[in-house]
């Protein structure tokens, strides 16, 4: 016995209020998962930004002063006949 058209129409609005409703679901969990990373994000931020600026002084470690031993003129230093040369470029801008 053949089916009317109407079972057809029914199953296929019925398939597709099941895939809108899936499409829905996969959106709010995309949402709800951008709004958790946006969330850490800013937090990770913020700890960052309250550690630079309250963090003690007390970390601030001062380097030694170059031995007398060292042999510096002008932008040189130790000794010109080494066989290793080390050429440091520094721009501060």
């Amino acid at each position: 016995m053949p089916q009317s058209p109407g079972i057809e129409t029914k199953r296929a609005d019925r398939a597709a209020r099941r895939a809108a409703a899936r499409a829905a679901d996969q959106r709010r969990r995309l949402r709800r998962g951008l709004g958790i990373a946006l969330l850490v994000a800013v937090a990770a931020a913020g700890g960052l930004i309250f550690a630079s600026r309250f963090g003690g002084a007390d970390d601030l470690v001062v380097a030694d002063s170059l031995p007398a031993s060292v042999p510096r003129e002008g932008r040189i230093m130790g000794d010109p006949t080494a066989p290793v040369t080390l050429v440091e470029w520094g721009d501060y801008q």
